[in-house]
């Protein structure tokens, strides 16, 4: 038996007459949702019917019912096959032409007409400080001070913090458009770094009120006494302790105290509570939380030992909005005393705490309102932004506001989720092979300024099918890529142009901007800025991780590659069949289209893309697309070549970007994967050393990419040019193998650079015979030959010292001719005055020589 619910009313159906087509996701029309729709059937004009559509078709009617969205429900035995759809009437005559839909269509209507510039922003709405332009650098979530040219007072160095405006996190405001609906959502996507780092810039600018925050005292909160708990427990137990305040300086026009638990506001406005604590924690957790209508707004956690750190809270209150706090606290087990194995463990907590909140009104100052930011963008323009990026399709459970979403990519390689239909299948049908207006190439793209030739962030989906189109695009994003306009730190910083300068009677004024959406990535730089609030504002030093507005890895190629490989697949090799099966009315009210179908007579897992007509005990045609192979990380597709020179017996140790971004060509990955590991495949040589954290290297080696000394040292074997090559692989992270591709690192050592020695033998010089030195044999006299002198820019390897000439008839010996010093004995014979030249030849270890002479003259006494 059908029933069918027109709202509310149970109307008059002729029976067996409502077909049901069922859908999620047509993979013809991945640009799309689609919803799920009945055939198109005749009501009756009974009395009833008539009545329902306010006398539709009758003379003189005035009924709304063709220009409305009406309220349907179906029932079938007994089952609600459609609880939220809603019923158009296309034409009346012999009855009323009627077709109802249901299923994803209620998310998209919900969002008709709504845009992000009504969106509920006033908890993150706040005046503009210091403080609170640094304290965002730490934000997750809600809005962020991320670095970028606003057209105005360009960051070089110093960074004007009043021409800065904040940029919102994308999940902040997916969240939002859903909580303002009433409606909830989950899918992993939504936990992924990849959805948590994207911000959303400022579109809008606005007028800039130049001066510091306004405040005006309210009231003083300070405990009236120690919170002391302590407990030991068998098991985890937890206490919560209000704390009690004395109340000082209360402006009682915009303050009661009705208790010492809490302060009641009564006015509309923003107020600021500098918070001072004390929270001594010897065992167990606590924190302490501050409380807005018993709203959790503020969470200070303690660790073990002292805490006692300043903090400071911007609320936005209205009259009679209360402010308290309490102290939180549990036990924990003693894992010193007893180990991981808690079952017997003593849970123990020791915890003191004091609290004193200084609260005041903000009066004046910046104040930034994010509703003013943001551009009238359509929401379902938004969703559908996020959801095409990356691949999303939705379900909506039944009888809630609960969304689930899936990756194409997750849901096209899941079969041990799969369900098995083999049982309910009648006939196998017919195999088609295409689906879809796809083309070879199936293009994403940006909007871009329009002098702008580069069209490096849009991507494509290459299909490797001759039948096919050469080009499509698939869909344009609402997102406009920007221009760097300077560079911070060798950062590029984005120009999004939400101010500009005007003239006005000769003199350069700021005015407010209108620009595009833009989608940037969240990318912080370690670094040391200058920044100032206001023209007359005191400059401070940031010294720290600095947000900036990337545009790193959100190109679509990025996300093609990430998120519709397995998509791209179904496209190469389109396989649809069209299959009958049996299936119930418990079949079609627990279908799940976000889990593959087996078919165990075909061998094959599909996606389930649509179920046609189904009537209840009729066999019903369904749509099935098998799905082909599953998708790997692949690993990076491109790798370089690297070349450098070194001195002869010089070293270089390559840091990561020599095998990544300075190669030709670049490090290329198809997922924007980093990498993770490094494999030097050959290239050892006797001439070079190679040490990887000190340790000598002779065969193929592989480290981590990340955490890596790497030394090639050259031994000066060789005294020509010469070269190593050490051929290399990459493995990124997600990535289960090296790549396939080889790269580079040329070292190549220059010749080396030969410099003779100097050759120094010392000053010419004269002695007396009785000056001579009698040290080595005191029976006879020498001097000594000095060629300590002599220098060469590496090492001297061998001295020689000859005589080239003496006194006739004199008689001398020369002691350690091959040293440094030689020593000469002069034999007294009467012939031994008059002058004697000695040569120094040194020759260093490039076999290269010098010489020098010295004269020693002997005169009588």
């Amino acid at each position: 038996m059908e029933i069918l619910k027109l709202d509310g009313y149970i109307v008059d159906l002729e029976p067996k007459k409502v077909a049901q087509t069922l859908q999620i996701n047509d993979l013809a029309e991945v640009q799309n949702r689609q919803a799920n729709y009945t055939n198109r059937f005749t009501l009756p004009p009974t009395p009833k019917n008539v009545q329902v559509m306010d006398y539709l078709g009758i003379s003189g009617n005035q009924s709304l019912k063709p220009y409305q969205r009406i309220p349907a429900k179906l029932i079938v035995d007994g089952i609600e096959l459609i609880s939220k759809g809603y019923a158009q009437i296309n034409e009346s005559g012999k009855g009323y032409d009627v077709v109802v839909y249901d299923g994803n269509i209620n998310l998209y209507e919900a969002l008709k007409g709504r845009r992000l510039d009504q969106l509920n922003y006033s908890d993150l709405n706040h005046f503009l400080s210091e403080s609170v332009y640094t304290g965002s650098f730490e934000n997750t979530e809600g809005y962020i001070y991320g670095l970028a040219d606003f057209g105005v007072k360009k960051p070089f160095s110093l960074i004007r913090i009043d021409y800065q405006a904040p940029s919102l996190f994308l999940h902040t405001v997916w969240d939002k458009i859903f909580t303002d609906l009433g409606f909830t959502y989950e899918g992993d996507i939504f936990e992924s770094n990849d959805f948590k780092t994207e911000l959303i810039g400022p579109a809008n600018g606005y007028e800039v009120s130049n001066e510091s925050i306004v405040t005006e005292d309210l009231a003083t909160m300070e405990s009236l006494n120690v919170i002391d708990r302590n407990a030991a427990t068998n098991g985890p137990q937890s206490f919560t302790d209000s704390f009690n305040f004395g109340f000082t300086n209360v402006n009682g026009d915009k303050i009661n105290i009705f208790s010492n638990a809490e302060a009641t506001m009564r006015f509309n406005g923003r107020i600021k509570i500098d918070i001072g604590y004390t929270l001594q924690l010897n065992a167990g957790n606590a924190y302490i939380n501050i409380y807005k209508n018993d709203k959790a707004v503020k969470t200070i956690y303690g660790t073990t030992g002292s805490s006692y750190e300043p903090a400071t809270l911007f609320l936005e209150v209205k009259d009679l909005d209360t402010i308290s706090a309490k102290l939180i606290s549990a036990t924990q087990p003693d894992i010193e005393e007893y180990g991981p194995d808690t079952e017997n463990a003593i849970w123990y907590l020791d915890v003191t705490s004091t609290l004193k909140m200084e609260l005041s009104e903000q009066i004046g100052g910046q104040f930034i309102d994010f509703a003013t930011l943001m551009p009238a963008t359509s929401q379902i323009d938004f969703v559908k932004d996020v959801m095409q990026r990356y691949g999303l399709m939705y379900t909506q459970d039944r009888n809630s506001n609960n969304f689930k979403f899936i990756r194409f990519e997750k849901l096209l390689n899941d079969r041990v989720n799969a369900e098995d239909w083999s049982n309910m299948l009648v006939d196998t049908g017919t195999e088609q092979y295409s689906f879809g207006d796809y083309a070879r190439s199936n293009k994403m793209a940006y909007t871009y300024e329009k002098d702008v030739l580069n069209l490096d962030y849009d991507g494509e989906l290459i299909v490797n099918n001759e039948l096919l189109n050469s080009e499509k695009t698939l869909f344009t994003s609402i997102f406009k890529i920007r221009q760097a306009s300077l560079f911070r730190s060798s950062e590029p910083v984005y120009l999004l142009p939400i101010w500009e300068e005007v003239e006005d009677d000769g003199v350069l004024i700021i005015q407010p901007a209108k620009t595009e959406l833009s989608l940037f990535r969240l990318f912080k730089k370690q670094l040391s800025t200058s920044y100032q609030l206001f023209d007359n504002g005191a400059i401070e030093t940031f010294t720290g991780e600095l947000p900036i507005l990337s545009q790193d890895n959100i190109q679509f190629q990025y996300y093609i590659n990430n998120y519709y490989k397995a998509f791209g697949r179904l496209l190469e090799w389109p396989k649809k069949r069209i299959s009958i099966f049996n299936l119930s009315l418990i079949d079609i009210y627990n279908i799940d289209f976000l889990r593959l179908k087996y078919i165990k007579q075909l061998g094959q897992y599909y996606y389930l893309n649509k179920v046609n007509n189904y009537q209840n005990g009729k066999t019903t045609s369904c749509e099935l697309i098998q799905v082909v192979g599953t998708s790997r990380n692949s690993p990076p597709t491109q790798l370089g070549t690297y070349s450098t020179f070194i001195g002869h017996g010089s070293s270089f140790n390559p840091s990561l970007i020599f095998f990544t971004e300075r190669t030709t060509p670049k490090y290329f990955d198809p997922e924007y994967d980093q990498p993770e590991m490094i494999k030097i495949l050959g290239g050892f040589a006797p001439n070079v050393q190679v040490l990887l954290d000190g340790v000598e290297q002779t065969e193929e080696f592989e480290f981590d990419a990340n955490n890596y000394a790497l030394s090639f040292i050259d031994l000066e074997n060789d005294k020509e040019a010469h070269s190593f090559t050490f051929p290399f692989k990459i493995k990124s992270f997600n990535s289960d193998q090296y790549s396939d591709v080889t790269g580079e690192l040329r070292i190549n050592v220059r010749a080396k650079v030969l410099i003779a020695p100097s050759a120094d033998a010392g000053p010419d010089t004269t002695y007396t015979y009785d000056q001579l030195d009698t040290t080595p044999d005191p029976d006879k006299k020498s001097f000594i030959l000095d060629g300590t002198g002599s220098t060469d820019n590496e090492t001297i390897t061998t001295y020689a010292w000859t005589l080239i000439s003496q006194p006739s008839g004199s008689d001398i010996t020369i002691f350690n001719a091959n040293l440094q010093s030689a020593y000469v004995e002069v034999l007294d014979n009467g012939s031994q005055y008059g002058a004697y030249t000695f040569e120094l030849t040194v020759t260093d270890n490039d076999d290269l020589t010098d010489t020098d002479q010295v004269t020693i003259t002997i005169n009588p006494v």
